[in-house]
């Protein structure tokens, strides 16, 4: 299982590359396995941290279908 790095201040997407490596072969394998939804999850509050970190506001979720998942773990992060 991969591991979140935010508490350590790693925000960026190198967890998505390191899970990618660790099950498949990125590079030659022809149809690549679909990420698990709790690690797509991660990474979208990671951007989320980092436009809060960058813009120095708060994400506005809007109405562009981001899950309800994403929105939770948002709330909590900027709790």
């Amino acid at each position: 299982m991969w591991e979140s790095r935010i508490s350590d201040g790693n925000i960026d997407k190198e967890f998505l590359r390191l899970w990618f490596r660790d099950n498949c072969d990125p590079h030659n394998d022809v149809v690549l396995p679909e990420a698990p939804r709790d690690l797509v999850i991660e990474l979208a509050l990671r951007y989320v941290v980092l436009y809060k970190t960058i813009a120095r506001k708060v994400f506005d979720f809007g109405n562009n279908g981001v899950t309800e998942s994403v929105i939770a773990l948002a709330l909590l992060e900027n709790a």
